[in-house]
């Protein structure tokens, strides 16, 4: 009739047909449910995915005995969309049922257990059960490599989601191993434009952001982004999915209006596709507070750090350390707005939470415990500050060649030696840590501007007024560029530039440097990003 036709109107228009036809054939009627959930889920639209996949359940229920391993396939198609939507109470008895009946039928080696397997270890991960995620795995990998040619996408996905998780285990060389012959199988059976290829650029690219490259982490999010809206167009989750990855990188760049364009767009994407209620919605929240903090809205971003807060409590309980992880990241906002004992109480609970969950010894709890320090630095605990840097450098030194919870410390270490009285210590950790930020986030970047000022002041406490000058030429202008006049990181620079001036005996100088200090102190102890490294 003269009007385009896409393949969203031609499934839509099929699975119409499927609510009149097919009734009296309820198993053809399933079979055609199921492709049809098929399509809808490879386009990202869950929501009516689930649909189809629920009612191909009900045809198979209705036709064949409870413990039929074809209703263990069907319970594994509904689980999968349930996960998909962040329904993580209703996957999971889809899965134990699903379970129930390969286990009746003694069903061990099958693709149908090990996307089983596969699945309910994509829901443990989320769930924060780290050892039962690898667990499954590996049986579900274990499985696919023994099964013929067939089986090769099933292994990649399998593949890419363990990456994710032994990527939330820091086991590096595992992570890339698994992403890049996830990679190599669908190049080899798909050629390069391909979904399955864009989710291995993107696990690529969020692989690389955690190792510091930015380079590389920018180059394989791009290719991925690019590869989405070829084949979904501009509006698809996959599509809002890279954006917020994107932003990710961006704003460890220090480009936060560029990250908060990209999250911005991304937010309704996500919702549209998701809910409200998503967990990814919640995830993405923090990040775009992440960028309002930088960006010196501070009352903002704390609301909005406190809305994504109480969601991860709804979805995910008190216990799971998301909800640790959201907290630190309310906690990191207070300190940066110089909220330094409402900040340490919210850092207490988090660790709490992240002891509980995840172990004393993980990366992300010793992050946490970077930013308690910053917060015992604003109370002026200075030894306390110094005892754990200290002691998160010497864990997380093992874990990173080049990483903010390197440099983040290593900052907060020079300064509280600093406010010992100790610069000719101070002097060279602080010079360590313009170093480490410049080589996890580029020279033109306002962590690296803000330590060279922290540099400078220990270099003022030395007497060596030249060096320090010269360092604050630098920095200080590009802060008050960049970050704008009001932003403490600004304020604190320009209060040290005064001081500069006052130890060397140039007092019209140093009136030119005059400010009220802010209670603020550096960012670097704000949040962290999620970022998505399993679609």
């Amino acid at each position: 009739l003269g009007q385009p036709v896409t393949a969203r109107t031609l499934l839509d228009s099929g699975a119409q047909r499927l609510q009149r036809e097919l009734r009296d054939e309820p198993e053809v009627r399933a079979t055609m449910l199921g492709a049809v959930g098929q399509s809808y889920a490879s386009m990202g639209e869950f929501q009516a995915a689930l649909a189809q996949f629920e009612e191909a359940l009900a045809d198979r229920r209705g036709v064949l005995s409870d413990d039929d391993p074809e209703v263990a396939e069907a319970l594994i198609d509904v689980g999968q969309m349930q996960l998909e939507l962040g329904d993580f109470d209703a996957a999971d008895a889809s899965f134990a049922e699903a379970e129930s009946i390969l286990d009746a039928n003694d069903v061990t080696t099958s693709p149908v257990r090990a996307r089983l397997n596969m699945q309910a270890a994509h829901l443990a991960r989320l769930q924060g059960d780290y050892e039962e995620s690898e667990a499954l795995f590996r049986q579900a990998i274990g499985i696919l490599r023994h099964l013929d040619p067939a089986a090769r996408e099933d292994l990649a996905a399998a593949l890419t989601l363990y990456g994710g998780l032994l990527g939330a285990l820091e086991r590096k060389e595992e992570t890339l191993a698994a992403m890049e012959e996830a990679l190599a199988i669908r190049r080899a059976l798909h050629g390069e434009v391909h979904p399955g290829v864009a989710v291995s650029y993107n696990n690529l690219g969020t692989f690389y952001l955690k190792q510091g490259d930015q380079d590389q982490a920018e180059r394989y999010l791009r290719e991925s982004l690019a590869l989405k809206r070829q084949l979904y167009g501009d509006t698809n989750i996959r599509v809002g999915r890279s954006l917020a990855n994107l932003a990710v990188v961006q704003h460890r760049r220090a480009r936060y209006r560029e990250a908060e364009e990209l999250n911005s767009e991304a937010l309704p994407i996500f919702v549209a596709a998701l809910g409200e209620d998503h967990p990814h919605v919640a995830f993405l929240l923090e990040n775009m507070a992440n960028d309002q903090l930088e960006l010196g809205r501070h009352e903002e971003a704390l609301a909005t750090y406190r809305d994504s807060l109480e969601r991860m409590k709804t979805i995910f309980g008190t216990d799971n350390v998301e909800y640790g992880i959201s907290l630190s990241n309310v906690g990191g906002a207070l300190v940066v707005m110089g909220r330094y004992q409402e900040a340490s109480d919210y850092l207490e609970q988090a660790d709490g939470v992240y002891v509980a969950s995840i172990g004393p010894e993980h990366p992300q709890r010793l992050a946490s415990k970077a930013k308690w320090a910053s917060a015992q630095f604003g109370l002026g605990n200075y030894a306390v500050v110094e005892a754990e840097t200290r002691r998160v450098l010497a864990q997380t030194e093992q874990l990173y060649d080049a990483s903010e919870n390197i440099a983040g410390p290593r900052e907060f270490l020079g300064r509280s030696v600093l406010a010992q009285g100790r610069a000719e210590e101070a002097v060279p950790i602080l010079a360590q840590a313009v170093e480490d930020w410049r080589a996890t986030s580029g020279d033109d970047n306002n962590n690296v501007w803000r330590a060279s000022t922290y540099h400078a002041e220990g270099l003022i406490a030395l007497g060596r007024y030249e060096e320090a000058e010269a360092l604050l030429a630098e920095s200080y202008p590009a802060l008050d560029d960049f970050l704008g006049s009001g932003h403490p990181d600004t304020r604190s620079a320009r209060d040290i530039y005064r001081r500069l001036y006052v130890a060397w005996d140039r007092p019209e100088e140093a009136a030119r440097y005059e400010v009220v200090r802010s209670p603020g102190t550096a960012s670097d102890s704000g949040a962290g990003s999620r970022i998505d490294t399993s679609r």
